[in-house]
């Protein structure tokens, strides 16, 4: 009859027939898992053994392992589709990685660009302005020279007047003194011969 026995993690059912009159036998003994492997959905492993023969002569054996061949097969795959998906998911963290590696120097570049470009307005800026401080300076001095330029003219104009004033006024001090002399040469002329002259 059959026998049962668990070991292993594994149900094992055994049975033997005996021919008494021809002295051949078969049997047949199931090994199968207590419990199937994570996320399969087929039927439980399961290998079977079976023997066949008879007394003094020879026995033959065979093995129907196609459902646990199935399984380990099954399983190999499975464990080589979660590889690949593995090395995918890296793959794309990776990939992940390197774009925002990439945009971030991106970024940095582009940050230092608008940082030079910003120091080269400043510098254009304070240029432009020295320049027009420059400019306004030049000009300031200019307006300043043309104003004494200006003022020494005026000054030098209002000299000549004075000479001119001072060298007319001479000149009609030098003529009244003149007169005057004249007038007191002729008084002195005029008394010797009793002739009065008025005097200017």
């Amino acid at each position: 009859g059959p026998v049962e026995a668990h070991t292993g993690g594994a149900l094992i059912q055994s049975n033997l027939s005996l021919d008494f009159r021809t002295m051949k036998y078969e049997g047949r003994t199931s090994l199968t898992a207590d419990e199937a492997p994570k996320d399969w959905t087929g039927p439980q492993p399961q290998a079977i053994f079976g023997l066949k023969g008879q007394i003094g002569a020879g026995t033959s054996r065979e093995v129907d392992a196609a459902t646990l061949a199935n399984i380990l097969t099954t399983r190999a795959v499975t464990r080589e589709l979660a590889r690949l998906e593995a090395q995918e998911a890296d793959l794309r963290e990776r990939a992940f990685f390197a774009r925002r590696l990439k945009f971030e120097r991106e970024q940095a570049e582009r940050a230092r660009k608008a940082a030079e470009e910003a120091r080269l307005a400043e510098e254009a800026k304070k240029a432009e302005e020295a320049r027009l401080i420059e400019e306004a300076r030049k000009k300031a001095e200019a307006e300043e020279a043309a104003r004494k330029a200006a003022e020494a003219a005026e000054n030098q104009k209002i000299l000549d007047e004075l000479a001119i004033q001072r060298q007319i006024a001479d000149e009609a001090h030098k003529a009244a003194e003149k007169e005057v002399l004249d007038g007191v040469n002729l008084l002195i002329n005029g008394g010797s011969t009793g002739q009065a002259t008025p005097a200017p």
